[in-house]
Formats: structure tokens, sequence, C-alpha cells
């Protein structure tokens, strides 16, 4: 019985990573689009890692190949707003696929503890 209840903790731990994850890739998403309009503006991006105890986010830049320096000079914004609202949308439903897991976990430990209690 202690054994699934850690294994149900593992799994909140790990949706609870996943959840802040998320949430760090739905604010760079917000920030590109914030700087849609920003000359010489270089997008980043988030990687989501699978990890031991949790999924986590790393930021990652993208370079623009300016070519001259007068092209990078003058060059708009590097954001596509149809790519970050792609992302928008597929980090908003990991999120909400996360915090669902976590309810489903959080129900299954109230058995388990109500089992065992």
């Amino acid at each position: 019985m202690m054994k699934n209840a850690n294994r149900l903790s593992d799994a909140l731990m790990t949706g609870a990573s996943a959840l802040g994850a998320y949430a760090v890739g739905a604010g760079i998403v917000a920030h590109n689009i914030a700087n849609v309009s920003t000359d010489n503006y270089n997008p980043i991006r988030a990687d989501y890692i699978n990890e031991a105890n949790g999924v986590s986010a790393t930021i990652i830049p993208e370079t623009a190949n300016t070519g001259s320096l007068e092209d990078a000079v003058d060059r708009p914004s590097g954001t596509e707003l149809s790519r970050e609202f792609a992302a928008l949308i597929a980090s908003s439903r990991a999120f909400e696929a996360n915090a669902r897991a976590i309810v489903s976990i959080d129900d299954a430990m109230g058995t388990v503890l109500s089992i065992k209690g």
C-alpha cells in the first residue's frame, strides 16, 4: 500500500514540474508576441526535457541569418505570429492535461489513504 502511495506522490511531483515548465513556455510565447513589432528581435523558444525527477523547460534563443550588417540593422522582428500562436495553444493544452492529471492523482491518493486509514 505504501509503495502505491510513493508512486502516486512521484507522479504528482512530475505533474507539478510539468505545470511549471509549460507555464514558462507560455511566458516565452507571450514575450515573443509582445516583441512582434521590435526591430531586430530574435525570438526565444522553450525546449521541454523529461528528466528522472520531472519536466523542465530550457530557454533557447533563435539566431537569425542576417547576412550583412546593413541587413541586420533594417531587419524587422523575427517573430512569426502563426508559429507563436501554435506554440501558445500547445503549451496551454499541455498545461491543462497536466492539471487534470494532478486532480486524478490527488483523487487516487485520497482513495489510497482512506483505504489505509
